[in-house]
């Protein structure tokens, strides 16, 4: 639950309400709702409109790391994922079974990613955290890998 004491800490700071960020971002009040109090994750693009209304990255928001300070300039470019992802593996000298077998991925995703899908938070938390990069790099907000 991570990512929603990050968002309460957010939300306190700014001394906001879900429903004044959710007017701010245009996300639907319940959806941020589930977020902080069920604990679900949001999804990439979701992320990206809270992590720009704070401006902080995605590493800080998702739990990755304590350092708030967005150094991420870029828009979010998912069509880098793919790319940096094989980049990564091969760098690391990791085969996709063996990274699916060892984080808990789903095989069928990195088809899908392949195919220009857009992975799941809980998938980039996991090969970031495997490779020791951030999520801000893995989805193009920044070209610095940590």
């Amino acid at each position: 639950m991570v990512f929603a004491n990050t968002l309460e800490d957010l939300l306190e700071e700014r001394d906001i309400t879900l429903r004044m960020l959710s007017k701010e971002i245009g996300v639907p009040f319940q959806m941020l709702y589930d977020y902080k109090n069920i604990g679900y994750f949001p999804s990439v693009r979701v992320a990206d409109k809270i992590v720009k209304y704070f401006n902080c990255s995605l590493n800080y928001l998702l739990g990755i790391d304590n350092y708030r300070d967005n150094k991420c300039y870029n828009d979010i470019n998912l069509s880098l994922f793919y790319d940096r992802y094989i980049e990564l593996l091969q760098k690391n000298n990791v085969s996709h079974y063996h990274l699916y077998k060892t984080i808990g991925l789903n095989n069928s995703s990195v088809t899908k990613w392949k195919n220009g899908a857009i992975p799941k938070v809980e998938s980039l938390i996991k090969i970031a955290n495997y490779f020791k990069v951030s999520i801000d790099y893995l989805v193009g907000k920044t070209d610095m890998p940590y």
